[in-house]
């Protein structure tokens, strides 16, 4: 199927019968890009357009703001507002705007005549830096209001640092924002407010009962996108970035199901928080939800680059056979296309930056790719408990869920657990795959439970890992358990452990399909 570069050739593409004609949207956020020295020309601009929009790339989400503006706003401060030395993406910014420069009009120019379809997202409520309140990257705005926070003038660091959307203050200055953006920007397709930049936006502990205010919002932001559609003769679509579920997102405040049925959005991304993307998102529920609230609202699953083995250690990158276990569930799930956030968090000559934009992760490429599916958990709990089950003690029988989507028809099937310690006696027989016995158990070297990298977002950069591994010192052992591919089951399987006498704890347990393994026997 052609790429489309109109906002109605995306809903087209959701509502198509096959996934493989479906599309893959990229998000890039506010700083990234704008901090390297490239972005200080045209040439580095489009450059990196040309390096992102390519093979099966059709959507192109550019975050315009974080507390800031990345352009000359006259609603908020531009990213280099008041700053007597603005460095980073800040100072490159400015000398884009002082050569007449719009980077973000400049971008959707580029898109478009690539035919790949330009989305401006919107951060909601942006808590970056709010631990120092001297920070460069905060606004004037969230400065000089502390009585607009969700905690009060006195809150603790975090998202009690966060706007209070419960305020007629909160909403107008963020109104103000969205319109401004619509009304500026003709050469975009779409614009999406996203809320889960970051996930709290009303008073503690009273988001349920105050979602009204955020439906309210929704109200007038989707005015001002279909006064602006009207102005420009050509639709302007709306989509909304929420949390994994729909519980989730309504112990948010988010109540996706009255903004659908009000029509209020035309497309809605369930994705996970940072941290974890959810395998087990339940796309079958938003698809059915949706369908009966406002069968024109479409939805597309997204996740996350990351994963986070153990709560209070550093995550790591996804590594490519674990993007294709995610997209391989999503696709047996209903999927119409993927939307994928912090993907830039990989270097531009790792496997999987280029696997991704050069060919995607579509139904074909992933049946016939190694895939491997970690156990992860809910990271954007909302009102529901997050699920996390690692990392936990094996001296009780455990047994864990792990979802698949396509049963293979060839190769192998392996488990790996990961321990903080010594291999617990009785691990290396016992453990089941849907009450199937194992047929081999070996150890698992600890560097293939890392085949993604830190990025340089953290205290390890590209530079100096040039294989872009780095050690997770939580974990000192390893295994391999084979099994019959018999054994499988479309969908959940459980894979099962008999109790240990150990201290060590399971720290990661991942189950690995791989259909070429052993020549795809």
């Amino acid at each position: 199927m052609v790429k489309s570069i109109s906002a109605l050739g995306l809903a087209a593409l959701l509502a198509s019968g096959t996934a493989s004609a479906s599309f893959l949207a990229f998000n890039e956020d506010d700083t990234h890009f704008f901090c390297r020295k490239e972005a200080t020309s045209r040439e580095g601009l489009k450059n990196y357009i040309d390096q992102v929009c390519r093979g099966p790339v059709t959507h192109f989400f550019i975050c315009v703001n974080g507390q800031r503006a990345c352009f000359d706003s006259q609603t908020i401060d531009s990213a280099w507002k008041g700053l007597d030395k603005p460095t980073g993406h800040a100072a490159n910014l400015k000398k884009l705007n002082e050569e007449g420069v719009d980077a973000i009009r400049f971008w959707c120019e580029c898109c478009r005549a690539k035919k790949v379809s330009p989305w401006l997202s919107i951060r909601m409520n942006d808590v970056h830096c709010v631990d120092q309140p001297d920070h460069p990257y905060l606004s004037s705005f969230w400065r000089n209001h502390p009585e607009l926070w969700r905690g009060g003038p006195k809150a603790e660091p975090g998202m009690l640092r966060a706007f209070n959307y419960r305020f007629p203050e909160v909403r107008a200055y963020f109104l103000a924002f969205v319109k401004e953006v619509a009304d500026r920007y003709d050469c975009a397709d779409g614009i999406e407010l996203d809320w889960l930049r970051f996930t709290e936006h009303l008073t503690p502990g009273k988001a349920r009962e105050e979602a009204e205010f955020l439906t309210a919002f929704m109200r007038e932001a989707r005015g001002h996108v279909r006064a602006a559609a009207e102005r420009r003769g050509r639709p302007l679509r709306l989509s909304v970035r929420v949390a994994t579920t729909p519980e989730s997102a309504l112990g948010y405040g988010m109540d996706v199901a009255a903004w659908a049925k009000e029509g209020l959005v035309d497309l809605v991304i369930p994705h996970n928080y940072r941290y974890e993307p959810d395998f087990d998102l339940p796309l079958e529920r938003w698809t059915a939800l949706l369908k009966d609230a406002n069968p024109s609202v479409k939805v597309l699953p997204g996740c996350d680059s990351s994963i986070k083995i153990e709560h209070v250690a550093p995550d790591r990158k996804m590594n490519l056979d674990e993007f294709c276990g995610w997209a391989d569930v999503m696709w047996s799930r209903g999927a119409r296309g993927l939307y994928l956030f912090n993907l830039y968090e990989n270097p531009p000559d790792c496997e999987v930056w280029n696997e991704i934009l050069d060919h995607g992760l579509t139904e074909e490429y992933v049946a016939n790719h190694r895939r491997r599916y970690p156990l992860t958990y809910l990271d954007t709990p909302g009102g529901r408990p997050s699920g996390r089950q690692l990392p936990c003690d094996v001296r009780s029988a455990k047994t864990f869920p792990i979802g698949i989507g396509r049963l293979p028809d060839a190769g192998t099937v392996s488990v790996f657990l990961a321990f903080d310690g010594p291999v617990p006696d009785g691990l290396r027989t016992g453990v089941t795959l849907n009450g199937v016995p194992a047929t081999a158990c070996t150890d698992e070297p600890l560097d293939n439970w890392v085949n993604g990298y830190r990025s340089n977002m953290h205290s390890i950069t590209w530079a100096s890992h040039p294989k872009y591994r780095f050690e997770l010192p939580y974990l000192k052992t390893s295994l391999r358990l084979a099994f019959p591919r018999t054994a499988l089951v479309a969908g959940a399987n459980r894979i099962g452990l008999p109790a240990a006498e150990t201290d060590s704890r399971l720290m990661a347990l991942e189950l690995e399909i791989d259909p070429k393994g052993e020549k795809g026997k």
